[in-house]
């Protein structure tokens, strides 16, 4: 009695011309993997990124208010949002962002006060409002 032998090709249960791989995966499972992690991978870069646009609009204009704040001080007719708006680089700040408080007559103290709307690229991220105040003594020179 002969025994029938199986063929070492293709099993009949895939369709003509799909092979499988060496560990018996199909080659379109793999593209499908990579675009969903590289959807991820490309969501978490763009997250780092609007985080570290986020930092740099903070710290800039924290330090936009206190240049400002120590231009009146020194300054106290001088155009106070001209240097506000000059030292916030990179942000485009109107002069509705920037409040200026005069000096106050018993502390001698100025308060410059700056409001920025942060938009962010990633859809995941909130906008932002930042806002920072800065006091400073008048400089008084007799």
């Amino acid at each position: 009695m002969a025994i029938a032998r199986a063929s070492a090709s293709a099993p009949a249960s895939l369709a003509p011309g799909l092979r499988r791989t060496a560990s018996g995966a199909s080659s379109g499972q793999t593209l499908i993997e990579f675009a969903l992690t590289f959807i991820l991978l490309l969501t978490l870069i763009f997250g780092i990124v609007d985080g570290g646009r986020a930092m740099y609009a903070y710290n800039a204009i924290a330090s936009a208010a206190r240049e400002g704040a120590r231009f009146g001080a020194v300054h106290p007719s001088g155009d106070i949002v001209g240097a506000v708006q000059a030292a916030a680089v990179g942000l485009a700040l109107g002069a509705g962002d920037i409040t200026v408080a005069p000096i106050d007559a018993d502390t001698l103290t100025i308060e410059v006060t700056v409001m920025y709307e942060f938009d962010a690229v990633t859809p995941f991220v909130p906008d932002m409002t930042f806002q920072s105040t800065a006091h400073q003594y008048r400089e008084v020179w007799e």
